[in-house]
Parts: C-alpha cells; structure tokens; sequence
C-alpha cells in the first residue's frame, strides 16, 4: 500500500472531514447556558416558589413541530424537482402558528417588494441571464453555463430564512428546522443528478451548474414578471410632457398593449413594447409602475 495519498484521496478525505464538521455545527442551536448555583428549597430562607408556573417557551423543542420533510418521490421512486425554491417549499409545509405565520408573511411581502427595487437596479443583468435561460436549460456543453454563472452572482439577494431570522419572524430552532429540510432536499438532489447520469462527473457538474442558474434566477425573473403585470395596469398613468419617460407614441403604443382583452395577448403586447424602449426607459416605467403598487407615486 502506498504510503502518501493522491491529491484526489487527499481532497475527498478533507471534503469529508469538513462536511463532518459543518455536520457537528449544525446540532447546535445556540451557546449553551450557563451553569447556575442550585435552587434554594422551599422555607429554607432562599426565593420562594412563585405562585405560578412560569409561561412555557413555545419556541421550545418540546412543543415545536419537526421538520417537515419536502422529499417527494413519483411511481417509479425518482425524486419530483421542485418548481420553487428549497426553502420557500419547507415554509409553505411548515406547521407555523397563526401569529408566526403572520410575522413570516409579512417579513415575505418586504422582501418581495425590496427584491422588485433591487430587479430594476439590475435590470440589465437580470435580462441578459432571461435572455440566456433556454441556452442554458438545453445545453450540454459548459460553455452557456459558464457565461451564466458570470452574471449570476450579481443578482444572488438575501436568502429567504436568513431575513425571517433577521426580522424576527421565525426562532432559530424554527430556522435550525427549516435547515433541517432544505439539506435533506439538497442530498435528495445530489443523489437524483448521480442516478441521472450514471455518476459521470461531466455530466453531474452541467446539471449542477443548470441548477445553480435556475435557484439564482427564479426570484429575479419572478419579480420581474410581477413589475410587467403592474405596467399592464398602469400604463394609462405614466407621465406626459416634458422629461416624461416615454415620448406620446412609445406612451400610447404601452396603453394600447395594456388594453388588450386577452391576459396572455396583453402580457405579450406590453413586452413586446417593453423590449423596444432604451434601458433607461425600461428601468423608469417600471420603477413608475412599482411606486404606484407600493403606494408611493
């Protein structure tokens, strides 16, 4: 037997030895108490018993529900992909109280709103990787997904359980939870991209790499479809005159894309219009159209 390692043996046993610590981190939900002096008894001149029981921590892990799990399987036992996010699924399959599940919404619809001004910053961005998306999704070659991973970085936003922890919406034994299931889910996929392809490298690293665009891109283009459906309803009240965004025929062309009867010919009309005007154009009748849904024209 040889007596060094082989720089691959070297690097999967260190892979492993550093999975097996995050592993260890992860048990822990935060520092440990510290050790208090015993309890003096009751009638023994120390504090005596309150009248009533202290109220129970419903936080607790007692009382909080587990995690749930966001594995499902088809007939033939392979892994059904989730359409939405990882931590979006567990949250909509969490068993939240209805006063938590008020906080979690509300931290949500800030989000929501904070990553629409934040698609109109990168608006540029954000349509070159939407331009890119059918390249990607049926390329076999590292080439599309390459040029992607280059732009994806300039449109990761806050993760989803990181700013309910931040807002107070969710505990962190809710966060340790909801961890819980996204990991679960997350090897679940790993193993579902091996049996894929037969465990060839190549292979696996383009459907990771295809799934790292499709997870990078999924708010961004939603949001972006969300701002397009407010320019629908509010392309009758862009400004005119002077140093108004569009000038009267790009204005009127938009008003009569958005009043067409059928949704989806309308969606397509006001793009169409949309894809026409210059980028700065673009970024100000959707920042017109996002002030007017957030109530601040």
């Amino acid at each position: 037997m040889r007596r060094q390692m082989t720089r691959a043996a070297w690097i999967v046993a260190h892979a492993c030895a550093l999975a097996a610590g995050a592993a260890a981190h992860g048990q822990f939900i935060g520092p440990l108490p510290p050790k208090g002096e015993p309890e003096p008894a009751p009638g023994s001149g120390g504090t005596p018993m309150p009248s009533e029981p202290p109220p129970k921590d419903l936080s607790s892990a007692d009382t909080e529900p587990p995690a749930p799990s966001i594995v499902d399987k088809d007939q033939t036992g392979a892994l059904r992909v989730l359409e939405r996010g990882a931590e979006d699924e567990a949250l909509a399959r969490y068993a939240f109280s209805a006063e938590r599940l008020g906080k979690v919404q509300r931290s949500l619809a800030n989000r929501r709103l904070e990553i629409d001004r934040f698609v109109i910053q990168k608006l540029d961005t954000v349509l070159a990787l939407e331009g890119m998306r059918e390249r990607v999704l049926n390329t076999t070659e590292f080439g599309p997904l390459f040029e992607a991973r280059e732009h994806v970085a300039a449109v990761r936003f806050e993760r989803v359980l990181d700013r309910l922890q931040r807002d107070g919406a969710i505990s962190a034994l809710q966060r340790a939870r909801l961890d819980q299931s996204v990991r679960e889910y997350e090897k679940a996929l790993r193993d579902h991209f091996e049996a894929q392809t037969g465990g060839d490298p190549t292979r696996q690293a383009v459907l990771n790499l295809r799934q790292t665009y499709l997870d990078a891109t999924r708010e961004p283009l939603e949001s972006l479809g969300r701002l397009l459906t407010d320019v629908q309803r509010e392309a009758a009240t862009l400004p005119t005159g002077p140093g108004a965004p569009l000038d009267a025929r790009q204005r009127d062309a938009l008003i009569a894309a958005a009043g067409k009867a059928d949704p989806n010919e309308r969606a397509a009309s006001v793009r169409a219009v949309f894809d026409t005007l210059s980028p700065e154009q673009k970024r100000a009748v959707l920042s017109h159209a996002l002030a007017r849904r957030s109530g601040n024209p």
